[in-house]
């Protein structure tokens, strides 16, 4: 992360919105989840949406362990 000096953001208060990014994009992994069973469920799943939501799915998950080494790296 940049080494931006906040004054009165605390690594408590990073933590609680890393935390809720990481929620956040837990809701969507779910959403996307979701998703990929109705697109399963049709007679002739599009093979395109599946993998495009795989994609999604993925790039998600690599976005939260960014964001998990960031929390680790913060003095909480």
């Amino acid at each position: 992360m940049t080494n931006s000096v906040y004054r009165y953001l605390e690594d408590t208060d990073k933590y609680a919105i890393v935390k809720a990014h990481i929620k956040n994009l837990e809701h969507t992994i779910y959403s996307l989840e979701v998703s990929k069973i109705e697109a399963l469920a049709e007679n002739t799943p599009d093979t395109a949406q599946i993998t495009s939501i795989d994609s999604q799915i993925l790039a998600s998950n690599n976005k939260i362990e960014s964001l998990l080494d960031e929390m680790s790296s913060l003095e909480v």
